[in-house]
């Protein structure tokens, strides 16, 4: 039997990119952008993924460096991402009460508001100390109800 050709068994790759955009947006974000590494054509498929999914308690990320990974990938991620792709859905679940991580306001002001630049209909924000919140509006014509 004649060996296959390898693009006959990557029948995920032969999706189009907006099936694939999809699919990539319902991942946790850092298990989206390590997609970028399956093959050369995912290497920047997460730079469009419409949605942003911060979430969990982060006990992949390691323990005493997570605070700092979790910023740097955040702002990574924002700073990375295609200008003009809109994002759909942005979510950020801060559940790390139990490993004494919490994050700071000029973080989480500055992301909400890339979030809003980056056109966010629907933002989700979701903390175990809801007091580190800075005082700001939260106003766009692209939220949606």
């Amino acid at each position: 039997m004649p060996p296959r050709d390898r693009r006959e068994h990557d029948r995920i790759g032969a999706l189009p990119d907006e099936l694939l955009h999809l699919v990539l947006s319902f991942l946790p974000s850092h298990e989206s952008v390590r997609t970028c590494v399956l093959a050369r054509r995912w290497l920047y498929l997460w730079k469009e993924v419409t949605a942003l999914r911060l979430t969990g308690g982060f006990d992949e990320w390691g323990d005493e460096a997570c605070r700092g990974k979790v910023v740097r990938f955040v702002d990574s991620f924002f700073r990375l991402r295609r200008d003009g792709v809109p994002l759909e859905y942005c979510e950020f679940d801060f559940d790390f009460d139990s490993q004494g991580f919490s994050t700071d306001e000029e973080h989480d002001g500055r992301w909400i508001k890339q979030a809003l630049r980056c056109k966010a209909q629907e933002l989700k924000i979701c903390m175990m100390e809801l007091g580190i919140l800075p005082y700001m509006s939260l106003i766009s014509q692209h939220l949606t109800i």
